[in-house]
């Protein structure tokens, strides 16, 4: 077992003999992938031994809890990693659902719209709701409107919020 684990560490620091013969080699984008995912299984191969130790850990304490093995470890951390990313796409998710089309889809990830982002814009707006506002509290007796959508309350731009319900 010692000696086969050294033949392979002896042949994978080695280097490729050319001697004239055509060589296949990896694009330089393909090695930065390979040394990107060689690096992350590495990690999580380490996250697994951890998770092995700190359950086996907890489990001299509490007596219900079983032993952990390193398989069993890696499929508990494969488990919980799948359901974390479950959980921080359904966040993302919710962002696009609380604001809009501010959300623009650019490449592979979103990203502000420019017209989301405007101070200046979105200070004009705000400032024009607050008057609106402020000018319908004036004629009913000092409340504010008891719905989002009425039809006394018409804005410009981006806070409609306050617009006549379409759906109606």
């Amino acid at each position: 077992m010692r000696f086969t684990s050294t033949l392979i560490l002896l042949l994978g620091l080695t280097s490729a003999a050319h001697a004239g013969m055509t060589v296949i080699t990896l694009t330089d984008v393909a090695k930065m992938r390979i040394e990107s995912l060689s690096f992350f299984i590495a990690a999580y191969l380490l996250m697994a031994l951890f998770v092995k130790w700190l359950w086996n850990y907890l489990a001299k304490s509490f007596g219900k809890l079983p032993m952990l093995n390193y398989r069993r470890a890696l499929a508990l951390a494969l488990i919980s990693g799948l359901f974390l990313y479950v959980v921080l796409t359904m966040i993302s998710g919710a962002r696009e659902l609380l604001t809009p089309g501010a959300w623009q889809k650019k490449g592979y990830g979103y990203k502000l719209e420019e017209s989301a982002t405007s101070g200046p814009d979105r200070s004009a707006q705000a400032t024009q709701l607050r008057d609106i506002l402020w000018q319908f509290a004036k004629q009913n007796d000092g409340h504010f409107p008891s719905s989002l959508f009425i039809d006394e309350i018409t804005l410009t731009g981006a806070q409609k919020h306050f617009a006549k319900n379409e759906l109606n």
